[in-house]
C-alpha cells in the first residue's frame, strides 16, 4: 500500500478520533501536516478540534482555531458557529454571543434551533427582556416552536428585570400550551411576582400550580412567604408553612425567622413563641435573628419573664446575643417599669463589649421615667452623651412628656429648647412635645406661657393643630383675659386649622372632629 495517498478522508477520521479523545494538540499536528501535504482540509477537520475546545472551554485555542479557518479559506458552517456559541455561553459572554449570532446571519450562514436557545440560555442569565424576545421572535420565524426550556429563559430574563408583567405574559403563552406545563417557570413567575408586592398573582400562580399538580418546593414558596411576612400578613404565611408541611416541604430557616419577625411586629408573642419551638422540633437551627425577633414580641406584650427566657435559651444553645436582643429584652424591662433589670441587662452588654445604641438608652430613659426616676433619666442622657451616642427625638420627646406628667413645665422647656437648638434632632418639627408643653401651661393656668410656645410651634413649621389653639383659648377665658382669646381665635382660623368650637362667646373649646365639622 506504499503507493496510497492519504485522502481527505483519511485525515479527516484521524483528527475527528484524536480530538474526540482528547489529543487536541496532536489532532492539530495532524492537520498542519494535512495542509502541508497540499491535501484541502475541510470544515469536518475544523469542527472537530473546535468540538473539543468547546467540551475544555478553551476560549483562546477555540477562537484561534476558528479565526485560522477563515484565513484558509474555509467557510464556518452552522455546526461551526454554534460551537463558538456554545463556548461564550458557558462563560455568559452576551456580547460574543451576541456579535457571533449577527455574524452567522450576516455571512448567509442560517441559524437553527440549537443556535437561537444556545444564544437565549445566555440572555436569560441577564436583564435584557427586549434581547431575549428578539431570539424567541427569530426562533419562531424559522418555524420552530419555542420549547419549555426557552419559555423558561425568557421568563428567567423577566424576573432578573424585575418585570413581573412580562413574566406574567410568557407563562400565559406557556400555559396555553398544555403541553409545555413547568414549575421551574411558574416558580420564577410566583417569585418575581412576589417580589414586585404583588402578591395576588403570586398566589394565583401558586394555587395554578396545585391545580396543574405540578411539584412545588421551599424556593417556589419561600418569595412569597417573605413577601407576606413583610407586610405583617401573619395568617396568610402560616396558611402557607400549612401547605408546606401538607407536600412534606421543609421550610428554609430565613422562611422560620420571616414569619415570626411578623409575629413581633404584630406583637402575638405566643405565635412567634410557637413558631420558634416548632422550628427547634424541626431540627432547623434558630439563629440570633430568630431569638431576636421573639425577644422583641415578648417586649411588645410587656412579658419580661419569657423576653429574659429566651435570652437566656438563646445563649444556653451557643448562640450570642447581639446589640438587638440586648436593646430588645431592655425595652421589656422598660415597659414594665423594671429599671433594676434594664440596668442589668445594659451591664451585660458592656461585658460582652457590645455598644449601646440610641435605643438602648431610649429604653431605659423609659424606664426611669415610667418608675418616676426623672433625675436618673436624665442622668442617662448625660451618660449616654459621654459615650460618644447622639439623643435623638425619642429621647426628648420622652422627657419632656415625663415633665409634663410631673406637672413640671419648666424642666419640659428646658429639654424642649434643648431639643429645638439641635437642628439635626429636629429634622421633623416634633407636634408631640410642642402639645405637652402647651397643655401643661395651660392647665398650670399660665395661657401666656401657652401662647409663647404655641406661636413658637408655628414659627417652626411644626403644624399646630386646633386642639393646641383650643387649650390657649380656654386657659385665657378661665382667668378673664377674653380679648386674647379672641386674638387666638383669630389666628386659628387664618391658620386654617378647621372650624372648632373654640371658648369664644361661650363655646367649650374642645375641637369638634373632621366628622362633626
Amino acid at each position: 500500500m506504499s503507493g496510497c495517498r492519504p485522502t481527505t478522508i483519511s485525515y479527516s477520521t484521524l483528527i475527528g478520533a484524536l480530538a474526540k479523545s482528547g489529543n487536541l494538540e496532536e489532532a492539530e499536528a495532524w492537520l498542519a501536516r494535512m495542509v502541508g501535504a497540499d491535501i484541502e482540509a475541510d470544515v469536518v477537520c475544523y469542527n472537530a478540534i473546535l468540538c473539543g475546545y468547546s467540551k475544555l472551554a478553551d476560549t483562546e485555542r477555540a477562537v484561534r482555531m476558528f479565526k485560522h479557518m477563515g484565513k484558509c479559506g474555509i467557510q464556518a458552517n452552522t455546526l461551526s458557529y454554534n460551537l463558538m456559541l456554545n463556548i461564550y455561553a458557558q462563560q455568559g459572554d452576551m456580547v460574543r454571543v451576541s456579535n457571533t449570532l449577527k455574524d452567522m446571519l450576516q455571512s448567509g450562514i442560517e441559524a437553527d434551533q440549537v443556535s437561537l436557545k444556545t444564544a437565549i440560555k445566555t440572555f436569560s442569565k441577564s436583564s435584557d427582556v427586549t434581547g431575549v424576545e428578539a431570539l424567541v421572535t427569530q426562533l419562531k420565524l424559522l418555524g420552530l416552536e419555542p420549547d419549555i426550556l426557552a419559555y423558561r429563559a425568557v421568563i428567567a430574563t423577566c424576573a432578573r428585570a424585575r418585570d413581573a408583567e412580562r413574566a406574567q405574559l410568557w407563562l400565559r403563552r406557556m400555559v396555553s400550551k398544555e403541553t409545555l406545563l413547568d414549575p421551574v417557570s411558574m416558580s420564577i413567575t410566583v417569585g418575581v411576582c412576589a417580589q414586585a408586592g404583588n402578591v395576588q398573582s403570586a398566589e394565583y400562580w401558586l394555587k395554578r400550580m396545585d391545580t396543574a399538580g405540578l411539584e412545588r418546593t421551599s424556593r417556589t414558596f419561600g418569595p412569597l412567604v417573605h413577601a407576606l411576612g413583610k407586610v405583617g400578613e401573619v395568617s396568610k404565611v402560616e396558611k402557607l408553612f400549612e401547605m408546606m408541611a401538607a407536600e412534606k416541604i421543609d421550610p428554609s430557616p430565613s422562611m422560620f425567622n420571616t414569619l415570626i419577625s411578623a409575629c413581633a411586629k404584630k406583637g402575638y408573642a405566643d405565635r412567634a413563641e410557637h413558631w420558634l419551638q416548632q422550628m427547634l422540633n424541626a431540627r432547623v437551627n434558630p439563629d440570633v435573628a430568630s431569638y431576636s425577633a421573639v425577644v422583641h414580641a415578648c417586649a411588645k406584650s410587656c412579658n419580661l419573664q419569657r423576653a429574659e427566657y429566651w435570652v437566656e435559651e438563646m445563649q444556653r444553645n451557643g448562640i450570642d446575643a447581639n446589640v438587638v436582643t440586648y436593646n430588645s429584652v431592655i425595652n421589656a424591662c422598660a415597659r414594665c417599669g423594671e429599671l433594676g433589670r434594664a440596668q442589668k441587662w445594659l451591664q451585660h452588654m458592656d461585658e460582652k463589649d457590645i455598644t449601646p445604641t440610641v435605643l438602648t438608652f431610649n429604653s431605659l430613659i423609659n424606664a426611669c421615667t415610667k418608675a418616676g426616676h426623672l433625675d436618673r433619666a436624665e442622668g442617662w442622657v448625660a451618660t449616654m452623651k459621654e459615650r460618644g451616642v447622639r439623643p435623638d427625638g425619642v429621647t426628648f420627646s420622652t422627657l419632656v412628656h415625663s415633665c409634663v406628667q410631673m406637672q413640671n413645665p419648666e424642666r419640659a422647656e428646658r429639654w424642649l429648647e434643648e431639643m429645638a437648638a439641635d437642628r439635626q434632632i429636629l429634622g421633623e418639627p416634633n407636634n408631640f412635645c410642642y402639645s405637652s408643653l402647651i397643655q401643661a401651661w395651660a392647665r398650670a393656668g399660665e395661657p401666656e406661657k401657652a401662647a409663647h410656645w404655641l406661636a413658637k410651634m408655628a414659627a417652626v413649621g411644626a403644624n399646630p393643630n386646633a386642639a393646641c389653639y383650643t387649650k390657649v383659648i380656654a386657659a385665657y377665658n378661665a382667668i378673664g383675659m377674653q380679648t386674647e382669646a379672641e386674638h387666638w381665635h383669630a389666628k386659628m382660623v387664618s391658620a386654617r386649622v378647621g372650624t372648632v368650637h373654640s371658648g369664644v362667646n361661650g363655646c367649650d373649646a374642645t375641637p369638634r372632629s373632621r366628622f362633626e365639622q
